[in-house]
């Protein structure tokens, strides 16, 4: 389609609005869609972004570099967990939880 505009979701996702997507926050996915994951490109970018575009002495810029490097650390753990080196359901409830606590502060 030639654009990513609310009638298309409509018109061709209407049948999958209750299951997970990846998105990339285009408002309309964020009205329709129920259950949503923010692509992990798209946050790493952002925050990269936040960081590279304020003046070297903001104190904030510190910030956004630390934030950067523990979503980057999630980011590759997680291409670790869904590898063959984590084996089981136990792993996994393990390592989900961990990602969690890492997450939500």
């Amino acid at each position: 389609m030639p654009t990513r505009g609310a009638i298309v979701i409509i018109k061709y996702m209407s049948k999958l609005l209750h299951i997970p997507v990846t998105t990339d926050g285009y408002f309309p996915y964020l009205i329709y869609f129920k259950i949503l994951q923010r692509c992990w490109a798209h946050i790493l970018r952002r925050v990269e972004e936040a960081y590279v575009r304020l003046p070297k002495d903001d104190p904030r810029r510190l910030m956004y570099y630390d934030l950067y490097r523990q979503l980057l650390k999630i980011f590759h753990d997680a291409k670790r967990v869904a590898g063959p080196d984590c084996k089981g359901w136990r792993c996994r409830l393990e390592v989900c939880l961990d990602f969690e606590r890492r997450v939500m502060p």
